[in-house]
């Protein structure tokens, strides 16, 4: 492992001057073994339906120069899939001037080449390890917790062999990477902080493997999303409290801030929804049609339209739907609202606060914000 990240550590510098401080070009070019007739390629921790769509040709093969500002991990993938809700994104690094993909369907996904990426090998190593290891445990462990021939006890035993796993397979991850941090090492550590939803996150030791990765990388563009994500897995939770965020400037010019509202109401819900968040739409809905009673006994509403590139479509929307309520904008992430709360790619979310902070619920229906306001 030591002498492959050397390796690409030599190799890379001239191509990523000052890791990633220059803008380059990759060049991605492949043969399609399937059907469909595009390709979409996104930053892991960005939406994949705002990503590149790259045609196929005719002959079966894809061709794209793909701007690069760092060295970030992408994923690769096939738009009448992504269309569909069920994808298997290829994960790859922009870490050459020449990357090539031999790219197969769903069931054959084992058959898919990536050549011309050392950091995409250094990543498909460390699965394969990992999967050698654990795989079958965890495998066995599921299959066991929904069996229909299991009673409660038996249950509890198997959930606390899988914390207890992930929390070891966790710290084999750490300990494989950290003798010679790299960059894959930095993203598996995002990904377990992202969808593990078994970890524990205040844990000590695991509190220490989360500064060790910022640490490494502070300058890196991943190091920010990682923070964000850790502290709200830890705080924006039923009983957590609230993470302030600028919502608009005051006609003095000074900035409001959501904190401001929390304190001057009894109960505060923060809708925070996208255009395009059907879901979230219809939760806004169900909330203007009882809002006179929910106003009546102390609730006020704080929406947010965001997942927006423009004022412009801002306001359309506020206009569109015109709640009975004040509805703010977060252009191009501005006040990084979404990334502080833990949905940054996600549509929206609801939360409900109490006068001093802490959270009552989160996405609840009308019926529960009636119940926990009579409490």
């Amino acid at each position: 492992m030591k002498a492959i990240l050397f390796s690409f550590t030599f190799i890379l510098i001239p191509f990523f001057s000052l890791f990633g401080q220059e803008r380059s070009q990759v060049t991605l070019s492949g043969k399609v073994y399937r059907a469909g007739d595009t390709i979409v390629v996104a930053k892991i921790t960005e939406r994949p339906l705002d990503g590149i769509a790259i045609p196929i040709k005719k002959d079966s093969t894809f061709h794209h120069k793909l701007e690069v500002d760092a060295i970030e991990e992408f994923e690769l993938i096939f738009k009448s899939d992504l269309l569909n809700g069920l994808w298997r994104p290829v994960y790859f690094y922009p870490d050459a001037q020449f990357i090539m993909f031999d790219l197969y369907s769903n069931e054959e996904f084992e058959n898919n080449i990536i050549t011309g990426s050392l950091l995409t090998d250094d990543k498909k190593i460390f699965n394969e390890e990992s999967e050698a290891i654990f795989s079958e445990e965890f495998d066995h462990l599921n299959e066991l917790l929904y069996s229909e021939n299991q009673d409660s006890i038996l249950e509890v035993e198997i959930q606390n062999r899988l914390d207890s796993l992930t929390k070891v397979e966790f710290t084999w991850q750490h300990n494989y990477f950290s003798d010679s941090p790299s960059i894959v090492g930095f993203y598996e550590y995002y990904h377990s902080l992202k969808w593990n939803d078994r970890l524990v996150l205040n844990d000590p030791e695991i509190y220490e493997i989360h500064k060790f990765w910022i640490s490494q990388f502070p300058d890196h563009p991943l190091s920010e999303i990682v923070q964000y994500e850790f502290t709200s897995r830890n705080q924006i939770v039923v009983g957590g409290s609230y993470i302030d965020f600028k919502l608009a400037e005051k006609l003095s010019g000074e900035p409001m801030f959501f904190s401001e509202v929390i304190d001057q109401n009894k109960y505060t819900l923060l809708d925070l929804w996208a255009p395009w968040c059907s879901p979230c739409i219809r939760k806004s809905q169900n909330l203007k049609e009882n809002f006179k009673e929910l106003d009546a006994q102390g609730l006020s509403v704080v929406g947010v339209i965001g997942q927006i590139e423009d004022y412009a479509k801002y306001e359309t929307t506020r206009l569109k739907y015109d709640y009975p309520w004040r509805v703010f904008s977060e252009v191009n992430k501005q006040h990084k609202i979404w990334e502080k709360f833990g949905i940054a790619n996600a549509g929206g979310s609801q939360y409900l606060f109490d006068n001093t902070g802490k959270i009552l619920a989160i996405n609840p229906d009308v019926e529960l914000i009636f119940s926990l306001m009579d409490r």
